[in-house]
């Protein structure tokens, strides 16, 4: 130990150690010392410049390598990125090392090294940099890609859903109309054939009657010939006149039908021999006007029979017809409807499918399926012109089409996330192996310093050696005083050191860190050497740890990944052997052998140990044949399946093929959609059932608006023009005494019947039945128009009369010898029409003056007549002909009412009067109607109605 000037205390290093010992030879000879001093002096540099020069720029070689291996370790973190907060923060760290990694190179610089290595290391770096660069631009772009497609799902699971809310209510009115369109068809060909039978029955009836009849008469005509007794023949002429009075009333009865004026000769010719008391009767000539008879109407019987049969099956044939155009309407629509759910539903599923894959390769196949199912879904929308609710529908197919047709639609936005991915890896890819060629440039310019190292250290042997012979030459007496020195001090103390810290650093360089640095208790330079070596060693020791951390970081969160998916997921690899799964795929696909799936374990022996168990519900019975189908599609994978599980799972399975050859899956859970499926079935169908129940109850209209929607239940009414009919049967209280209850309960639902047939046909709205009386308005809740409601309602009451006389004949074969005749009362006005009653319970009904005037209107009509008031005259009176009758006072109005009654359509006047030809007094009119024009008949119209007013003016 010494003491400089400046006060430090410095050790002894080897030059000082050197000097002591040359000192000492330096007795035997200054030659040798000389030499020594020379010799060793050029060992000095070279163990200098080893220590100072070699190590330090090795260990700024790693230290830059070390820099290097972090930017490859933090690139990942880019890709992984979720937001582009995260991403910033990353590219941020990223750029922090890439400075201080540019800060070392240039440190290198400074050192006057090799200016071409340097320059390569810079190009490393920037090539290292712009390729990060490039990962950072792919996932900024990716992020916000994958933003859109996010909203784009969001928006498709809304209008998806809409879609369906749309979509039902018009396929359950679809099935209703079509059901409740063949009940009325059905019901109309049930009357039409009941009413032809009843008619023809009634002609047969009455003609077999007749036959009956007649020969009663002829018997008791014989008989009356061969019985002489007063008495007898008494009683005999009063059944024989009884009996020909009924025949006759028979015959008539028939009358209109072909051959009945001969049949009431040949009556007639019969009854002619009717018995008189003292009146002998010739037998022959009956017998011959009997016959005559019996030919005449057996031949109408038979005529009689087949018109009956031929009318019915004219009828049924009609009915027939009419039904399965009904049917193939309604079955058409239906289908288009269904058809419309089906392909919207699979257009939907198919745009999550392509939002949610991660093969590109698959999205052009899902496009052109989609592209299929748009087309099916146009071609459907087509079908559905005119349907209620078409607009709505349509704008929602429109939504869910453009988000897979329009621009920047899902398949264009997830492609282009999948390329930014493919390209970030692809710079990620190239910034690593960038890497790699960097750390070769480096462990070369490390491999050139230790060769450095070693051309100097055999330079200074080689000087040493000479040394040694000069002093073997000047001195053979210092020979034994270098030798001790040598041996005792410098080999031991200085080139053993020397040749341990080179062979250390060789070992070193090899990769082997586990070395130890021999010299680190040595002060001198050999110790700093040897310090220095250490610090390397540490540093290389360092970041093969730190590598290790990143791999096993990178392991940890692929697990976490696969683990954070809510679906049970596996990838097998091409020899059908698990490589990964989560603990989903243990607990939801086969929970009973969760404990015995781990990696290595073939699709095959999971299968076989699932069927062992009994767990997969679709292979019972059939185990084999399930098996080989399964493989098979677990092989060749295409459209995803479901399977169903013995305790109720349903799972939905999607695989496909990875690149390698193995096979990824995704098992999704939808037992809870499957049941849903079946509870909404279950109640649609219960709802179905409920709303056929309680249309029976409403009028259509209001039934119509009640179950779409547009009109609550709430008791509430509002102000409305409308035309409002009443009608009632004239008499029908004291006819129906006389009836037994079974054939006034028949009659009358019959009648009601009728006349709700055609007040629906006319677009009416049936307020109440009161007994034998109808209520009924036009104009809520849907209107044609003032002045057509009120013409339907006319026509509706004409058609009401009209059937009504149809009855007559069918109502007479159960006791209604007196025909039933109708009176009916129209007005036109304002009326509160809506819900009237409590919360509870409420009826669909109006309220009002001009309810009161129908009313009033229908009981000062004539019976069978149809009265009708001034306002709703004056909407009708260019297609109804009416004739006016005076005023009424009503109780609640102030001012009399003007009356019409209605005559008929002028259709119907000018179609039935063919050629008027009428010349009374002042009067005068010849129209041959039959020839005329429509416009000769609007003007001939227009003038009958001009005159009508005007006498009508007079009469006031």
């Amino acid at each position: 130990m010494t003491s400089s000037d400046d006060g430090q205390t410095r050790t002894f290093g080897i030059k000082a150690r050197l000097s002591l010992a040359f000192g000492i030879m330096a007795a035997l000879t200054v030659a040798v010392g000389v030499i020594a001093w020379l010799v060793f002096g050029e060992v000095e540099r070279a163990v200098t410049s080893i220590t100072e020069g070699t190590v330090l720029e090795i260990t700024l070689a790693h230290a830059i390598a070390e820099r290097t291996a972090e930017i490859t370790a933090t690139a990942p973190a880019i890709v992984t990125s979720r937001s582009q907060e995260e991403r910033q923060e990353e590219r941020a760290r990223l750029d922090s090392i890439g400075e201080a990694l540019t800060s070392l190179i240039a440190e290198w610089r400074a050192l006057g090294l090799d200016a071409d290595a340097v320059q390569g290391l810079d190009t490393d770096v920037e090539n290292i940099r712009s390729e990060v660069a490039a990962v950072d631009r792919a996932v900024a772009n990716r992020i916000v890609q994958a933003a859109q497609r996010e909203a784009k799902t969001a928006a498709l699971s809304d209008t998806h859903t809409r879609f369906l809310e749309i979509l039902e209510p018009m396929i359950d009115d679809s099935v209703f109309d079509m059901v409740i369109g063949s009940e009325a068809r059905n019901a109309e060909a049930g009357d039409s054939v009941k009413a032809g039978i009843e008619d023809g029955a009634a002609r047969l009836t009455a003609l077999l009657s007749l036959k009956a009849e007649i020969n009663r008469a002829a018997g008791l005509i014989r008989e009356f010939t061969h019985d002489n007794g007063p008495g007898t023949q008494t009683s005999l002429v009063a059944a024989a006149t009884s009996v020909s009075s009924e025949a006759r009333r028979l015959a008539n009865s028939v009358a209109g039908i072909e051959g009945a004026d001969g049949l009431r000769e040949s009556v007639e010719r019969v009854l002619d021999f009717a018995p008189e008391p003292g009146v002998q009767v010739d037998l022959q000539r009956l017998a011959v006007a009997q016959q005559s008879f019996l030919d005449t109407v057996d031949a109408m019987i038979d005529a009689a029979q087949a018109a009956l049969t031929t009318t019915t099956e004219a009828i049924i044939a009609e009915q027939t017809t009419s039904i399965s155009e009904l049917v193939d309407v309604g079955a058409m629509t239906l289908n288009a409807l269904l058809v419309l759910r089906a392909e919207g539903n699979l257009a939907a599923g198919l745009l999550n499918e392509a939002a949610n894959v991660s093969d590109i390769d698959r999205l052009n196949p899902i496009a052109e399926r989609f592209t299929s199912s748009a087309g099916q879904i146009e071609r459907s929308l087509a079908v559905l012109s005119g349907e209620r609710g078409l607009e709505d529908l349509r704008s929602t197919v429109g939504v869910i089409l453009q988000l897979g047709k329009g621009h920047d639609n899902l398949f264009t936005i997830r492609r282009s996330e999948l390329l930014d991915i493919e390209s970030a890896q692809v710079s990620l890819d190239a910034a690593r192996v960038q890497s790699d060629e960097f750390h070769t440039h480096v462990a070369e310019l490390v491999a050139v310093a230790e060769a450095d190292s070693a051309t100097v250290g055999s330079a200074a042997e080689d000087v040493a050696a000479d040394g040694r012979w000069l002093i073997v030459v000047v001195a053979i007496g210092s020979l034994l005083g270098a030798v001790l020195v040598m041996y005792l001090y410098v080999r031991p103390g200085i080139v053993r050191p020397i040749e341990s810290i080179t062979k250390s650093m060789s070992v070193l360089a090899d990769g082997d860190t586990s070395i130890e640095i021999p010299g680190r208790d040595r002060s001198d330079e050999l110790g700093r050497m040897a310090e220095a070596l250490s610090v390397f060693r540490d540093i290389t020791v360092q970041i093969q740890k730190s590598n290790l951390r990143e791999i096993e970081a990178a392991r940890s969160r692929l697990q976490d990944a696969i683990e954070s998916i809510s679906e049970a997921f596996s990838l097998y690899d091409a020899d059908d052997r698990l490589v990964v799964c989560n603990e989903m795929y243990g607990r939801l696909v086969h929970p009973e052998i969760r404990s015995e799936i781990k990696p290595g374990i073939t699709f095959t022996e999971i299968l076989r140990k699932a069927l062992a168990k009994g767990y997969i519900a679709e292979a019972q019975g059939r185990d084999e044949e399930w098996f080989h189908e399964r493989m098979e599609a677990h092989r060749n994978p295409g459209e995803p399946k479901i399977m169903q599980r013995t305790d109720g799972i349903w799972i939905m399975v999607s695989e496909r093929v990875t690149a390698e050859g193995g096979v990824v899956a995704v098992y999704s859970d939808i037992t809870e959609m499957k049941e849903r499926e079946t509870e909404l079935a279950e109640k649609s169908q219960a709802l179905e059932q409920l709303s056929n129940q309680l249309s029976k109850y409403l009028s259509p209209q209001v039934y119509q608006s009640i179950f779409t929607g547009e009109q609550a239940a709430v008791v509430a009414g509002k102000r409305k023009k409308l035309t409002v009919f009443f009608s009632d049967l004239v008499g029908f209280t004291e006819t129906a005494d006389r009836l037994e209850s079974e054939d006034l309960t028949q009659i009358l639902n019959h009648y009601l019947t009728e006349m709700s047939n055609i007040a629906l046909a006319h677009g009416a709205t049936i307020d109440k039945f009161v007994g034998d009386a109808i209520m009924i308005f036009f104009g809520d809740p849907v209107s044609r128009g003032l002045q057509a409601d009120a013409v339907a309602c006319v026509k509706m009451a004409i058609a009401m009369q009209n059937r009504l006389a149809e009855l007559a004949d069918s109502w007479r074969a159960l006791g209604f010898t007196r025909p039933l005749r109708c009176r009916i009362g129209i007005t036109t006005g304002f009326c509160t029409v809506g819900n009237f009653g409590s919360e509870n319970r409420m009826d669909y009904t109006i309220i009002g003056g001009p309810v009161n005037l129908a009313s009033r209107l229908e009981g000062a009509a004539e019976p069978g007549s149809i009265l009708v008031s001034g306002e709703t005259y004056e909407l009708i009176k260019d297609q109804i002909a009416c004739e006016e009758q005076g005023t009424i006072s009503v109780k609640g109005i102030a001012y009399p009412v003007s009356t019409f009654r209605v005559i008929d359509t002028l259709d119907n006047i000018i179609e039935k009067a063919g050629r008027i030809a009428e010349h009374r007094g002042k009067i005068s009119v010849d129209a041959d109607l039959a020839a005329m024009s429509e416009q000769e008949r609007q003007e001939a119209a227009g003038l009958l109605r001009k005159i009508l007013a005007e006498i009508g003016d007079e009469k006031r």
